[in-house]
């Protein structure tokens, strides 16, 4: 979640050229706003609802938006931030800025209006301003990744965690901390695996599975906080896991800390290969 307040350092897909009387100037296009219904980590309080805004921006300076309704009255909650694919389907709902050195995106954002809210402004500080008329239809998106722990197991200093997610979407990874003692243990890597978690393997939207590394202390971690919440965790069991995955693991923790792309860790994780 960000506040109402967001700067993005990141640079945006490149708008369309430039039209005539363009306030934007072609930096910003808005592909549409709608009423939005599917999973979101925005929580709308009583009486309103949330609403998407499929938009991309080109420039790599900083940007503030602000949104307004017709009233002027700012959203009822915070902003969600989600990547966009080049069509506009989701790729990735816990997206955080990734500075100015970022490739070009599309992003949309997710926030609470009053229950039948159609006019918006949205004001991209310095650049322009744009009236958006909400639709009440739009893409539904799936729910939010629902995660079930199978097993817990470690390997010298490192522990890993198998797990099953469901509405886990083509950028996402069910990242998730372990708390032990009063330290929150934080993933270093995560690659998909079949069902018992011996090969190498995709999965699909519906189903997929995953082996999680975390770096623990000599304790048991209490539990697993994930996307759908904390999971109590079973005894910690020593187990060996196959060299392939071994090295898969491995392979994504040296990319998270050496590529000079953030997504490369991910995408490998996500397909990962021997």
């Amino acid at each position: 979640m960000f506040s109402l307040l967001v700067g993005l350092t990141a640079s945006l897909l490149a708008a369309s050229p430039v039209a005539k009387g363009d306030a934007c100037e072609g930096k910003v296009r808005v592909h549409r706003a709608w009423v939005f219904r599917g999973g979101a980590t925005v929580q709308p309080p009583p009486s309103t609802e949330l609403v998407a805004i499929d938009f991309s921006h080109r420039d790599a300076e900083p940007v503030r938006i602000h949104l307004q309704d017709g009233a002027g009255r700012p959203p009822a909650s915070d902003f969600q931030w989600v990547l966009l694919d080049d069509q506009g389907a989701p790729v990735d709902r816990y997206f955080e800025s990734l500075g100015a050195a970022a490739k070009p995106r599309r992003l949309a954002l997710i926030t609470a209006v009053p229950k039948g809210t159609r006019a918006l402004k949205l004001t991209f500080q310095g650049v322009c301003v744009v009236d958006l008329t909400v639709q009440a239809r739009g893409p539904e998106w799936p729910p939010l990744p629902q995660v079930e722990l199978r097993s817990w197991t470690r390997q010298g200093s490192a522990a890993t965690a198998l797990v099953a997610v469901r509405w886990l979407l083509d950028g996402e990874l069910p990242t998730g901390s372990a708390l032990q003692g009063n330290k929150l243990r934080r993933p270093i890597a995560a690659i998909a695996v079949d069902a018992k978690g011996q090969r190498l393997s995709r999965g699909t939207l519906q189903r997929r599975h995953f082996l999680v590394r975390y770096w623990l202390d000599a304790d048991s971690p209490e539990l697993l906080e994930s996307h759908s919440g904390p999971l109590r965790l079973p005894p910690l069991v020593e187990a060996p896991l196959p060299a392939p995955l071994t090295r898969a693991l491995t392979r994504v923790e040296a990319l998270a800390a050496e590529s000079d792309d953030p997504y490369e860790a991910r995408r490998f994780g996500l397909s990962p290969r021997p």
